[in-house]
């Protein structure tokens, strides 16, 4: 097959047609194709120098069938005509061993707004152009007598999907992340960032902060065990609405009575708003998901409240709705562009848009008043490390599994919210 000449690609014409012909061959009810083609590359560093520079190019092709109620999956790594008829024969074989039971269904024909997210400058990166922007990093902390780790990627892909039903999509898209961590003999300092343009990377804005923020933290002293108003920097906020994304935001999670969210009640304070937008450059934007179905914006905390809930094809037939365009390779869930926007407990910039990836401002949380009679010194949630100063707190005692609320107590109405 013909190469996209920067980043080894294959034509898209060429890559459409391997997947029409392929469903044209499957003698299932229905089939669907996904191709996925990646060439990436990845500059390491530590002790202020590089030791590693890899490149990769993979492609993959998964089928998935439906035979008479009953569902197989197979996968290969090829995409002659050869390993197409393979992976096809024993998607059906596998399907034909399967019982039958609840079929992932698959969605029709339907317009997805295509998305810009590709970048000649990324997809022709260098492994020259890696090592000068992380020279800068390590010349700057080695000046600042410190060291500096971390790693350097720029990736090309392209990612297709189609189905008996008549979805055909397609869209490529590039992408340049950097990470740093800089140490010092008493602490250290971590910044990160990313883009689909490998040109909006700034090397010295990444370099001063996680050296600023290196030098802040030698010799940071310890704190007593307690419970503290803290400002969480945008990268523990992402990390936490990553975690929130995993554990409540898809529906399944509330289909199984497992999730946080409870549409219609107030979850979070006044401030937090909350939604997930596949479209929105300002991340990693894609067009559809994993099933075929086109994205779109939800809303999932709005004012506080707990306002809307991302399906994939599964989750939605179930409960009578759309798939709202979230879908991983069946039968997954997930948000992938959480955007948070709030006025931070009255210390930030109200509405100011924040991306999950790298948010643009710190999130203050004031713990509630406890309920009376909990002793938080005493109730270390670290359980098995012993109280120096208190006798009767033995390493290893089993503890509340919350810091704030020993076995038996209810929580109050009004603990743990996030202004």
């Amino acid at each position: 097959m013909k190469s996209i000449e920067v980043a080894r690609l294959t034509d898209e014409s060429e890559l459409k047609q391997f997947m029409t012909r392929l469903l044209e061959r499957s003698p299932a009810q229905e089939t669907e194709v996904m191709v996925t083609e990646d060439d990436s590359a990845l500059t390491r560093f530590a002790n202020n120098g590089i030791h590693q520079n890899v490149a990769e190019r993979d492609a993959t092709v998964r089928v998935r069938v439906v035979k008479d109620g009953k569902t197989g999956v197979a996968s290969i790594n090829q995409m002659s005509e050869a390993a197409a008829a393979d992976v096809l024969k024993r998607a059906v074989a596998i399907a034909d061993l399967q019982p039958r039971s609840e079929v992932v269904p698959m969605p029709g024909l339907a317009t997805a707004k295509p998305v810009e997210a590709w970048s000649d400058a990324t997809a022709g990166a260098t492994p020259e152009e890696r090592a000068d922007f992380v020279e800068t990093v390590c010349a700057r902390a080695g000046r600042a007598g410190l060291k500096a780790f971390g790693a350097f990627s720029t990736s090309a892909g392209q990612f297709a999907i189609a189905n008996s039903l008549g979805v055909l999509h397609h869209e490529r898209s590039t992408q340049a992340t950097v990470n740093s961590v800089v140490m010092g003999d008493a602490g250290s300092g971590y910044a990160d960032r990313g883009a689909i343009d490998v040109r909006e990377l700034d090397k010295d804005q990444l370099a001063e902060e996680v050296i600023d923020k290196a030098q802040r933290n030698q010799n940071a002293q310890p704190v007593e065990p307690g419970v503290y108003e803290v400002v969480l920097e945008e990268y523990a906020v992402a990390e936490m609405l990553e975690f929130m994304s995993f554990m409540g935001f898809g529906a399944l999670a509330v289909q199984e009575e497992r999730s946080f969210m409870r549409l219609g009640e107030k979850i979070t304070g006044d401030q937090v708003n909350i939604w997930d937008d596949g479209l929105d450059r300002t991340g990693i934007p894609s067009a559809f998901d994993f099933e075929g179905v086109p994205k779109q914006r939800v809303d999932l905390i709005t004012g506080g409240v707990a306002s809307g809930l991302v399906y994939d094809m599964q989750t939605a037939t179930r409960t009578g709705r759309q798939s709202t365009g979230h879908g991983l390779p069946a039968p997954n869930t997930v948000c992938r562009e959480l955007i948070h926007e709030a006025g931070i407990g009255g210390q930030g910039r109200s509405g100011e848009r924040h991306q999950a990836g790298h948010l643009g401002h710190a999130l203050l949380v004031r713990p509630r008043r406890p309920p009376q009679g909990v002793d938080h010194h005493r109730h270390d949630p670290r359980g098995n490390v012993p109280d120096r100063k208190r006798k009767d707190h033995p390493a290893g005692q089993r503890l509340a599994l919350h810091a704030k609320y020993p076995r038996g107590t209810q929580r109050d109405a009004g603990a743990d919210g996030i202004d």
